[in-house]
């Protein structure tokens, strides 16, 4: 074969090749297509700081911001917000954190207490059993929803009897928490409520029908070498 043949193949060689790092057209055309909407105040959005974003069941958008919580249902926004005259309003305009329970409720946690909007009756409930400021919330396999604060520890929610537990009532005293400023939560199906505090790192809570059992932290080579914990993700499950 002469050299032209080969210069000939190389060159055929090097534009597949560099065709194959291309990506697909239909992933250009997704690209291009993606368009930006930009919602402020002047929209109806409550403050233009917004801390916390949950889509709930019905496809509802909830965004919790400084000044109140919205609800955006894609065209317009309907405002939650604290009333001095108003028992049913929110406790606090400062909206930290959203979950919905799997009864449909929206739990919303402010900066000085937890409130519950019940979507049926588009009504909000204050809970004053839980006064302060609410960081993270999970809901257990019993149904039951646990509330990080931040400063009195953890707090859980009973739904058939429809009381306010605290975790460091509960606890006997070798196994008292360590931490009272608690970042985030996540339960996983094993029966765990793993923990994310600000100054003892990451604790985890047995949680069984009838009782809750603090796990302590084992001094392995991999234990965390950090003790504010912000986030939890769970990899793998059975692990």
């Amino acid at each position: 074969m002469n050299k032209r043949w080969i210069w000939l193949l190389l060159a055929a060689w090097l534009t597949l090749g560099l065709l194959n790092l291309q990506p697909p057209i239909s992933t250009n055309a997704q690209l291009q297509s993606l368009r930006f909407r930009h919602f402020t105040p002047a929209q109806g959005l409550a403050h233009d700081i917004v801390l916390c974003i949950l889509q709930d069941s019905q496809g509802y958008l909830w965004i919790g911001t400084q000044r109140g919580l919205n609800r955006f249902d894609g065209y317009s926004f309907k405002l939650y917000r604290h009333s001095f005259n108003d028992p049913n309003s929110l406790t606090n305009d400062t909206v930290q954190a959203l979950y919905e329970d799997s009864r449909g409720w929206l739990w919303v946690g402010t900066a000085s207490g937890l409130d519950h909007l019940d979507p049926e009756r588009q009504q909000v409930f204050r809970h004053p059993e839980v006064y302060e400021s609410i960081r993270a919330f999970a809901e257990d396999a019993q149904g039951r929803l646990w509330i990080a604060t931040d400063g009195s520890g953890l707090f859980w929610y009973d739904p058939l009897a429809g009381t306010f537990h605290s975790v460091n009532e509960a606890l006997s005293a070798p196994d008292s928490f360590p931490d009272n400023v608690i970042n985030t939560l996540y339960y996983s199906d094993i029966g765990m409520l793993w923990i994310g505090t600000n100054q003892s790192g990451l604790l985890a809570l047995a949680i069984s029908e009838d009782s809750i059992r603090l796990l302590k932290p084992l001094n392995s080579p991999n234990q965390l070498t950090f003790h504010r914990v912000t986030s939890i993700v769970a990899v793998n499950e059975k692990t």
